[in-house]
């Protein structure tokens, strides 16, 4: 009864039970068994061999060794592979046997309960093969990699790869067993050079934190063969490995070796602090031209206001000294204003030579007659405790610039080098040629260039004076000793015939100015045959004056008047076009900058009207050929009786001198 109870029990359970006789011949298996191993029924079970059960690989092992053990120990337990019968593949199981007696104690049979681990072993498998791969990783990995086991205060170093070898020139024999602080310190000097980087630290926070921990950027030397330093920069890193307690049970330490990514950084910091200095410089390169260039558009505009004043005043007085050339004290009255109204004049000229407006006269020059004409005038200009040398190469071109406005700059130059030597000095002025590589570097025009050079040894100028040195009225002599024009003047003639002015100075060195002017194509006019105006008669005429400032008009009637000329005035180019349609003026004289019509469209009108028609136009702005055409003739404001009668002599007779080609924007 009892018999059939555990059969009926067996039949129902999950696990393995089995009989067989001391032949290990099968007599019983449960439902559990069969299907573990695929066969149908309990016939099947019974035909076969005990033995048969097994992996054929683990056959030899269960007759061979269990089964004796079990018949002389009286049971065993092993785990090992049965054979699926149908599909051939292992089942894993844990197999217990034990040996059945009677009430003597005699063998009557053997007994077992089998439990399936098939899925443990394929989870011991899967681990195995994770940690191989885990192994393989570690070992080829690029990354320089320890590991280490925590010990008490101990960290003790129990695997590294070949890359972390190789970093940091070590074997194996010289880390596995050590403590890691046995090699290396535990507090690094940070590289800014302020406190320390704590590495102990960083392992005692993984332990406690049981999370990733990251080290500063460190610079730590290598020694290598031979005893050679190597400065090395390292990225360290500490992560946990935790066991199933969640306790920390390794540390792995990676150590990545940044020395060429740091290399590289701090040659990218270079070029980019280097770029950011040469933005800054071109910046302030620009402010600088967009400040010269604003306050040159307003002493322009200033100037050309002073001239329309100026035009009047000074035919004023010269009409004024021909009426009373009888009475002495009106002459000498006007005497003096005609000195202050041609100083008046040269400021002017001097503020539109700084804003590149001024009507300039360019032509093939001889550089060397030029500066050694100078030379008894600058004598007497600087005085007698000045030394004053020249140094003019052989075998310059001639520079293509105004003769008038060079002159007047270098003897502004030599002045100002005389003010900077207070106790006297040395003065140098010097001439060479330019190639075209020079004159690249300086970003002008392609070609040749003369320069003119002035050279003191006087007190120099610190960087701020020199940065604002060509400032119109910028000064830093003492009230009443300069108008701060000199060097400005310079400078715009300079930048108005292709050329530039260049300064160089230090406190207590002197300076050096250098004027480059392009060189001229042809030969060099001679300025011998120069003389001055003389007053013009000619035949009178009907001149047609516009000018939209009325004070003009009044001035500039007055003395076409007093020529003996008949005078129609207009305000504006509109006004003259239609006095021009009546076809009875004989010549015009017209204003540049006039609002609505400039003087150049004017002029171009009219000749559109009457190609024959005398035209002059009277203006204080420069490079307008190309707007007007060269054929028109034209005469700067202010200007003498004698300078107008001049032009409209040339122009009546049919003497009209065609306008020296300007030189390259």
């Amino acid at each position: 009864m009892v018999i059939e109870q555990l059969v009926k029990l067996a039949e129902i359970s999950t696990e393995f039970f089995g009989m067989c006789d001391m032949a290990f011949m099968p007599v019983y298996s449960n439902a559990a068994a069969r299907q573990m191993v695929g066969l149908a029924d309990a016939d099947q079970v019974g035909q076969t061999p005990v033995q048969d059960f097994f992996f054929p690989e683990d056959q030899a092992f269960i007759t061979d060794e269990f089964f004796p053990s079990v018949l002389r120990d009286g049971s065993g337990k092993t785990e090992i592979r049965f054979r699926h019968f149908v599909t051939g593949e292992p089942v894993w199981v844990v197999y217990s046997l034990v040996v059945l007696r009677d009430d003597m104690g005699r063998p009557i049979g053997l007994g077992t309960v089998t439990h399936d681990i098939s899925e443990r072993k394929r989870t011991e498998a899967a681990l195995r093969e994770s940690e191989a791969r885990e192994r393989a990783v570690f070992a080829a990995s690029p990354t320089p990699l320890l590991v280490m086991a925590p010990d008490a205060r101990r960290f003790v170093i129990t695997r590294v790869n070949d890359a972390y070898l190789a970093a940091t020139m070590t074997t194996r024999a010289d880390l596995i067993g050590r403590d890691v602080f046995e090699l290396y310190p535990e507090y690094v000097p940070h590289p800014s050079g302020y406190g320390v980087i704590n590495l102990r630290e960083s392992l005692e926070r993984v332990m406690s934190t049981r999370s990733h921990d990251e080290v500063p950027d460190l610079k730590y030397d290598i020694v290598g063969p031979g005893n050679i330093v190597e400065e090395r920069w390292w990225r360290l890193a500490n992560s946990p490995v935790l066991n199933e307690q969640g306790e920390v049970d390794e540390i792995i330490h990676t150590a990545s070796d940044i020395t060429a990514h740091h290399n590289l950084h701090a040659m990218l910091a270079q070029k980019v602090t280097a770029a950011v200095a040469e933005r800054e410089i071109a910046l302030a390169q620009v402010h600088e031209m967009q400040k010269l260039e604003t306050i040159g558009q307003l002493t322009g505009g200033v100037a050309h206001d002073f001239n329309n004043l100026l035009t009047p005043i000074v035919g004023a007085l010269d009409l004024l000294q021909r009426k009373l050339a009888e009475d002495d004290r009106s002459q000498r009255l006007i005497a003096g204003a005609q000195q202050s109204a041609e100083r008046a004049r040269v400021l002017v000229t001097r503020l539109l030579t700084f804003a590149r407006r001024q009507h300039l006269e360019p032509r093939s020059v001889d550089v060397n007659e030029i500066v050694r004409g100078l030379e008894d005038m600058i004598t007497r200009t600087i005085g007698p405790q000045f030394m004053l040398q020249f140094d003019i190469a052989t075998g310059l071109s001639p520079a293509f610039v105004d003769p008038n406005q060079l002159e007047l700059a270098v003897i502004n130059l030599c002045v100002n080098a005389r003010d900077a030597m207070p106790d006297g000095g040395r003065i140098i002025v010097a001439a060479d040629m330019a190639g075209a590589a020079e004159a690249e570097a300086l970003r002008l025009e392609p070609g040749n260039y003369v320069r003119i050079q002035v050279i003191d040894n006087g007190a120099g100028m610190d960087p701020e004076t020199l940065k604002r040195s060509v400032e119109p009225f910028y000064t830093t002599k003492k009230a009443g000793k300069g108008t701060g024009l000199g060097l400005s003047m310079v400078h715009g003639l300079a930048g108005q015939s292709g050329g530039i002015l260049q300064l160089h100075s230090l406190p207590g060195a002197g300076t050096t100015a250098t004027i480059w002017l392009p060189a001229a194509n042809t030969r060099a006019v001679s300025r011998g045959g120069e003389t001055a105006s003389e007053m013009a008669r000619t035949r009178p005429i009907k001149v047609l004056l516009v000018d939209d400032e009325e004070l003009v008009r009044i001035g500039i009637g007055d003395m076409l008047a007093d020529l003996g000329h008949e005078v129609v005035t207009a305000g504006s180019g509109f006004t003259a076009l239609e006095l021009l349609k009546r076809g009875d003026i004989d010549l015009m004289v017209t204003d540049y900058a006039m609002p609505g019509m400039t003087g150049g469209e004017l002029a171009s009108a009219a000749h559109g009207l009457n190609p024959d028609l005398p035209i002059l136009l009277i203006t204080g702005y420069a490079n307008l050929s190309a707007e007007v055409g060269s054929g028109v003739p034209r005469l700067a404001k202010p200007f003498r009786q004698a300078d107008l009668a001049a032009c409209m002599a040339s122009l009546i007779e049919g003497r009209i001198m065609a306008a020296a080609p300007a030189p390259k924007e």
